[in-house]
């Protein structure tokens, strides 16, 4: 409840104006996470959305080898690394991206997917922790790649939410 209740201060399309589509990851960058998946997918909807935007937040061990993917890939330019987030601007970004995005190999649980679920955001996520529980997410299976761009396709063509803004101040 107070994910929903939270206001919006940070709109990515705003923060991120000369994109049309947003992608957002979000999680501890560790091997298990495979933010390098999620890297492999952008070549692909690169094709389809060309200003689309691949924004991953969060630091781990694995920073440094996620950074060199990113830079490495012919996508470069279409992957933002944000680094780590308080929870209230993870949240205005959950609430402001057109799809959450979760590409892990196992999870326990998935905080990350109940959060971005609670703010309100679409999710594709491969089939770990709690996904199956969350109403009206694309699931696909662990590691594949084409299902995760089939999903992430046909979630962008929806058309976009508009982000929960804080009520104006009375008068």
């Amino acid at each position: 409840d107070s994910i929903r209740k939270m206001p919006v201060t940070i709109d990515l399309h705003k923060k991120y104006p000369t994109y049309e589509k947003i992608i957002l990851a979000a999680g501890r960058l560790t091997r298990e996470k495979n933010f390098p998946l999620a890297i492999r997918a952008m070549r692909r909807i690169v094709k389809a959305y060309p200003r689309a935007l691949l924004v991953i937040a969060g630091s781990g061990p694995e920073k440094r080898a996620i950074i060199r993917a990113a830079r490495r890939s012919d996508v470069a330019a279409n992957i933002a690394l944000e680094g780590s987030v308080p929870l209230a601007t993870l949240v205005s970004y959950y609430k402001t991206a057109d799809v959450y995005l979760l590409t892990s190999e196992y999870e326990g649980y998935g905080r990350t997917l109940i959060e971005a679920a609670a703010a309100g955001c679409p999710i594709v996520s491969t089939d770990v922790g709690a996904a199956e529980e969350i109403k009206g997410a694309y699931i696909v299976p662990v590691g594949d790649r084409k299902a995760i761009v089939d999903a992430l396709v046909r979630q962008l063509a929806l058309p976009r939410r508009a982000p929960q803004l804080p009520p104006l101040p009375s008068r």
